[in-house]
């Protein structure tokens, strides 16, 4: 997992949301809601770094495991691993290959 491509995404769904909140003149809720889940992600991510820590240590472990958390958090926020994203279009490549 890399916690600075996650960070990256968060950081452009926020100015995306954002960016959208301004066009519409007004706070919708929902959005503000979810920049604050995505604001909550990046500060995780800040706080879950293990490379902070030396190889073997409790905080080193105990970061892996938090850095873990957030993942599972950003995957509900909405983020996709690129890896998924290639799994899924070779798979796609392939049905098309096929002729399914």
């Amino acid at each position: 997992m890399n916690s600075k491509d996650i960070d990256v995404w968060a950081a452009s769904e926020i100015a995306g949301l954002q960016d959208c909140c301004r066009l519409q003149d007004r706070g919708d809720e929902r959005a503000q809601s979810r920049i604050k889940r995505l604001q909550g992600l990046r500060a995780e991510l800040r706080r879950a770094d293990p490379c902070r820590f030396p190889p073997g240590s409790v905080q080193h472990t105990l970061a892996l495991y938090e850095q873990r958390t957030a993942m599972k958090h950003a995957l509900a926020l909405g983020y996709e691993p690129p890896e998924r994203a290639l799994l899924e279009i070779g798979a796609h490549t392939l049905e098309l290959g096929l002729g399914l």
